[in-house]
């Protein structure tokens, strides 16, 4: 990025961060740290998010029979992964694509 300014330095480099790093450290502050502070180019960092953990809930790879029979009903079994959200509730729909009405539902507590 420094290269980027036709041979004049930024007048300085925002970082807006949430603290959680996205990136390979090469991509990030550690590589651009030290070519900034060679051309005297200040570094701004800004705090953004909360201090509370991340609220998310993950849907592991559901487990199915490899064979299923017509007209016999299929037992589908899913792992969720939660974080922050202990205490809480969710419903879990499961729909074929395009269709509104789900083929079944249930309340899941965390």
């Amino acid at each position: 990025m420094l290269e980027e300014f036709r041979g004049e330095p930024p007048a300085a480099i925002v970082l807006v961060t949430d603290g959680i790093p996205s990136t390979s450290p090469a991509d990030g502050l550690v590589a651009a740290a030290p070519a900034a502070r060679q051309q005297l180019v200040p570094l701004v960092s800004v705090a953004v998010g909360s201090r509370l953990p991340a609220r998310d809930l993950h849907l592991l790879e559901p487990q199915i029979d490899d064979i299923a029979l017509i007209d016999t009903p299929q037992a589908i079994q899913v792992d969720l992964q939660a974080y922050g959200l202990a205490g809480h509730s969710t419903t879990i729909r499961m729909t074929l694509e395009g269709e509104k009405q789900p083929l079944a539902e249930e309340t899941v507590f965390l």
